[in-house]
């Protein structure tokens, strides 16, 4: 009471904000990143994310740039983007990861070229910063010398030439920069903010005298910019006036594809004062499209200064539309997309005909108004959790075959004499119907009996096929060439469909089998390596494609009898307790390690999976949010170090007895040089053993070896990390020279000390002699042998 507010008569307006659902993939990454504690040490994951994805969303190009000028523990740039899934087939590029990060490295330089990089701003503002090392010419080092540089002298960049003026950058590496740095604001000559390279416009006249003959004045190299900001202004005009009139032709620059004179199909026609029609064209009919280039690019190439043709059309184009930014602009994201970031699941892990297992959770009995006949109908349906979390949907109609002469009757069906709640079951997907979330499944024997390979090979005649495929928008007879052998190739698949059912039912026998003869022997499911009777695993409730309820006997032999080789896993429960899982990580074919991963973030007694997930091992801090992460981020990086280790030249395979009698045998045929290998540590899974042979072969121990552990993050030996085998080779070679020198200067020393106490001993001995007999001094020790000089192998 008694105060006066002045808005107190102002209507008020709710602020309704424009939400915009993008990609986070990145945003996800950064989170769990080392480069956000360094940026945002105050603000909690979740905000730090949040952050990122606001600048994603007003310039993506600027986020990917960040994340790859992100340096890994060894050195590695680019790390964080090899979690993106930039297809679905990339974890196929096993032991390749430096070849993805080389094309990941060249198509960014390529994104950043084209688009161009305001040097003022990248210096202004940190997140934009890391699109400078991607500018031609530059690099990382470049680029941060740069940046440092004008940010010391308080002075922004007003010209392209004051980049070489003021000495930032040297004159080859301006040559190559100056055409992809912008300077947009406060410019004193447009043509710094465009694609045209500064030597166009002062080392030759190319686009000052394209300006003044467009505008037929007269030609000066010291006062062009006001030609050239008269025909900018110009273009200008025509080409608002050409957008607002015609957008036929605005339509030929959709999808990010520039039309091209005499390429592109355009058949607008316009009506002159005169009552004719004429073509429009698909150039801009500006005063620019009235001169003749070619004539020009004629008399500079006769006078001796190469072919210029094509460099006056870029030239052109940068005029009408300086900086033209063909990328498509940031959508929200489509059904499909908001599915995959939802359930994790693609059109290659879901898709019609596939069989899915689920648990009944309801069934409903209910009628509803046909808007067609005004009646109401009764409607039965069942609600399955499918094991992946997903939830489906089974019709009335799709729980028994009908046969075409018996009409299906609606009022004596009943859904609970097929199913039960709590049921578990076996279904086929008919429908994904991803902007519901959700899935129609069938259980229909005619669906369950055929294989995968059967949906493929009626996909014309059967309309849940048809939908699928019009979903994807492609046509499902015209799916492969038509000189494809389709039938051999369906066939083919079927039998191996087969033949893995059968492998399958196998397996799940032996597995029910052992499980049976364990509960009643009553042994415990203790982990590989601990003691018997720690405790049996528990059932877990974990929805994963590599999860499994089993023992660790028996998902080692479930991978073995599915054939699964080396960089395969399955998780299980743990016999630790309900908070910890085991990932069962194959080393190699048939060898086997089992990791342990704690749980947290779920409540007491929950027996489904935890929010977080910490490895079990000492040099492991970081947490993962799901079994997915942890797989790409964890496992499939020791995958490719095995990869890369197996296809060293240095690796031997065989026993440590054979790698022995092969070095042995490399020491007789050359006896100076010390033979090595990288070799398979018995019984240690994931560990490798770079073993050499000593120079002194007569000594009780010349066979030498280092441990070398494959972890996530590198090769771990002696506490040191090695991104490459060579790498560590060089540190081991380095080591055992500077080891020999040591040794050297040390046997020098005590000589030294050696002599110089037999030198005192014959001093003391001439004076008793002296002094006992008075006669002459004992005559001077033999003088030693001359030292040989080893090289450093030797002396190692």
């Amino acid at each position: 009471e008694g105060l006066n507010y002045a808005d107190e008569d102002e209507e008020f307006v709710p602020y309704r904000a424009q939400v915009m659902i993008v990609k986070d993939e990145l945003a996800r990454i950064f989170q769990n990143s080392d480069r956000r504690k360094k940026m945002f040490p105050e603000l909690q994951p979740a905000e730090a994310a949040a952050v990122c994805l606001a600048r994603y969303a007003q310039e993506p190009l600027a986020e990917y740039c960040s994340a790859w000028n992100a340096a890994s523990s060894q050195e590695t740039f680019g790390y964080e983007l090899l979690f993106l899934p930039v297809h679905p087939l990339k974890s196929l590029l096993k032991g390749a990861q430096q070849a993805l990060l080389n094309a990941l490295e060249c198509r960014l330089v390529d994104a950043v070229c084209d688009v161009g990089v305001d040097i003022n701003k990248a210096c202004a503002y940190d997140h934009i910063a890391p699109m400078l090392a991607f500018v031609g010419g530059l690099g990382l080092r470049k680029a941060d010398a740069l940046r440092q540089n004008i940010r010391k002298s308080a002075k922004a960049i007003t010209s392209r030439n004051d980049l070489l003026l003021r000495k930032l950058l040297g004159s080859c590496v301006w040559t190559n920069a100056a055409g992809f740095v912008r300077i947009c604001d406060n410019v004193m000559d447009p043509l710094d903010n465009t694609r045209i390279h500064p030597e166009c416009y002062t080392t030759h006249d190319f686009a000052t005298k394209i300006c003044a003959d467009a505008l037929e004045v007269a030609h000066s190299n010291s006062d062009y910019v006001a030609n050239v900001e008269k025909l900018m202004a110009s273009t200008r005009r025509v080409l608002e006036k050409r957008m607002d009139k015609h957008r036929t032709w605005l339509d030929l620059w959709e999808g990010g594809q520039r039309p091209i004179h005499g390429v592109t199909e355009y058949n607008e026609t316009v009506r002159t004062v005169d009552g004719r029609e004429h073509p429009l064209g698909v150039e801009l009919g500006d005063i620019l499209s009235q001169l003749e280039l070619d004539d020009y690019a004629v008399e500079l190439e006769e006078s001796g200064q190469g072919k210029r043709r094509l460099l006056f059309e870029q030239i052109k184009d940068e005029l009408r539309f300086p900086w033209l930014d063909l990328r498509l602009p940031l959508a929200a994201v489509t059904h499909s997309e908001m599915f995959f970031l939802l359930t994790g699941e693609t059109d290659q892990s879901l898709y019609v005909g596939m069989k899915v297992g689920g648990t009944v959770t309801e069934i409903s009995d209910t009628s509803f108004r046909d808007e067609n006949t005004d009646q109401y109908k009764r409607r039965q349906r069942a609600t399955v959790q499918t094991d992946a979390g997903l939830r489906g949907y089974i019709g009335m109609y799709d729980v028994e075959d009908t046969p075409e002469y018996q009409r299906f009757d609606v009022e004596k069906m009943n859904l609970a004499d097929h199913m039960q709640v709590g049921q578990h079951i076996e279904a086929v997907v008919v429908a994904v119907k991803k902007d519901r979330l959700q899935l129609d499944l069938s259980i229909k024997p005619s669906f369950l009996n055929k294989p995968e390979s059967w949906w493929m090979e009626q996909r014309c005649e059967l309309k849940q096929a048809r939908e699928w495929w019009s979903m994807q928008g492609r046509d499902p007879s015209k799916l492969f060439d038509p000189y494809f052998l389709e039938r051999q190739a369906l066939r083919a698949c079927a039998d191996e469909e087969a033949s893995q059912q059968k492998s399958t039912e196998t397996i799940n026998q032996q597995l029910t089998a052992a499980s049976i003869n364990g509960v009643r022997s009553g042994a415990g499911g203790a982990e590989a390596g601990g003691a018997s009777g720690a405790g049996r695993s528990l059932m877990r409730v974990v929805h994963h494609p590599l999860f499994a309820n089993l023992d660790f006997k028996a998902a080692e032999e479930r991978m073995r009898l599915e054939g699964k080789g080396a960089g395969e896993v399955l998780i299980r429960p743990s016999s630790k307790g309900p908070n910890f899982l085991t990932i069962t990580w194959a080393f190699q074919d048939n060898w086997y390690k089992h990791i342990s991963v704690e749980e947290k973030g779920k409540r007491a007694g929950d027996l489904g999976l935890g929010t977080q997930l910490l490895v079990q091992e000492d040099d492991i801090t970081e947490a993962y949010n799901d079994l997915d992460e942890l797989f790409s981020r964890y496992i499939e990086p020791m995958n490719d170090l095995v990869s890369v280790m197996l296809k060293h030249r240095s690796f031997q395979p065989g026993s440590e007895a054979e790698v022995n009698a092969i070095m042995f045998a490399r020491r007789a045929d050359s006896p100076q040089r010390i033979p090595y290998f990288f070799r398979f540590e018995p019984n240690k899974p994931g560990v490798f053993t770079l073993t050499w042979l000593s120079l002194n072969i007569k000594s009780e121990n010349p066979v030498k070896n280092l441990r070398v552990e494959v972890r996530p993050y590198g090769l771990r030996a002696q506490g040191e990390v090695f991104a490459r085998p060579s790498d560590l080779i060089v540190w081991f070679k380095e080591t055992q020279e500077s080891q020999a020198a040591a040794h050297v200067a040390a046997k020098q020393k005590a000589a030294a000390r050696s002599t110089h106490s037999t030198a005192s001993a014959v001093a003391h001995a001439n004076a008793s002699h002296q002094q006992a007999y008075g006669s002459a001094p004992l005559p001077p020790p033999p003088p030693a042998a001359p030292t040989v000089r080893k090289s450093r192998w030797e002396q190692a």
